[in-house]
């Protein structure tokens, strides 16, 4: 038995949406659905770290949010993977730090509002 390969294509949205409409000089007939890119890219560690640090409203810990995610499978390795990874885009900074047994913990929480002044696009 072969088994073929599928390749799932990234969805497009309508042309005809003033949101979705193509950037000058794309030639393509249909624009980039972004938001099915993100769902195909950001893992979802990434996606609930965030929402935990904003319904928690304070700094946590890939072990703390180990024992949040409890049940999904997620280690503290994976968990500390994605919060470095949100850590160079700047997505999140280390709040705290804190000797635990040995080793320095990290609490991670969002960056201070006016250390992204120049990127916010609503100025």
């Amino acid at each position: 038995m072969r088994i073929e390969p599928t390749r799932k294509a990234i969805p497009r949205t309508p042309a005809d949406s003033a949101e979705s409409a193509p950037r000058a000089g794309a030639g393509d007939e249909s624009s980039f659905d972004w938001g099915a890119l993100v769902s195909h890219v950001v893992h979802p560690a990434k996606v609930a770290m965030v929402e935990a640090i904003a319904w928690f409203e304070e700094p946590l810990s890939p072990s703390q949010l180990e024992r949040i995610f409890i049940g999904s499978g997620w280690s503290v390795q994976l968990i500390t993977y994605h919060a470095k990874s949100l850590l160079s885009w700047g997505a999140l900074e280390v709040a705290e730090e804190r000797q635990v047994r040995g080793v320095i913990e990290r609490a991670y929480y969002f960056p201070a509002r006016e250390a992204h002044r120049d990127h916010d696009l609503r100025s």
